[in-house]
């Protein structure tokens, strides 16, 4: 497996090259709860090479509390927001209590 690092335009020279991508996500597709959860994805899975999967919920959770494993929507890094304790998935910080993927 090659390992490659993704500039960080927020860091400075020498250690702007060090957020190494072991795994990425790329959601394509999302399905949502009427309460406004994410029922599931389907997304394709890199690492050392390509796989197409659905995922649920808790699956896109797990990857994303997990090291090294970045899950993208749209070419955009959603971020794990816990309201409550609570874990949410949004595309940019909020308190809402709901999945936010626009």
């Amino acid at each position: 497996m090659v390992y490659h690092s993704v500039p960080d335009p927020n860091k400075i020279y020498p250690d702007h090259m060090t957020n190494f991508e072991l795994t990425k996500f790329e959601i394509h597709d999302v399905t949502f709860t009427p309460d406004g959860l994410i029922s599931h994805v389907d997304a394709t899975v890199t690492s050392a090479f390509s796989l197409e999967m659905t995922l649920t919920r808790a699956e896109v959770i797990g990857f994303m509390t997990r090291q090294g494993m970045n899950v993208y929507f749209k070419g955009k890094k959603l971020i794990l927001d816990h309201v409550d304790n609570i874990p949410f998935i949004h595309l940019v910080a909020s308190e809402e209590k709901r999945d936010i993927m626009e």
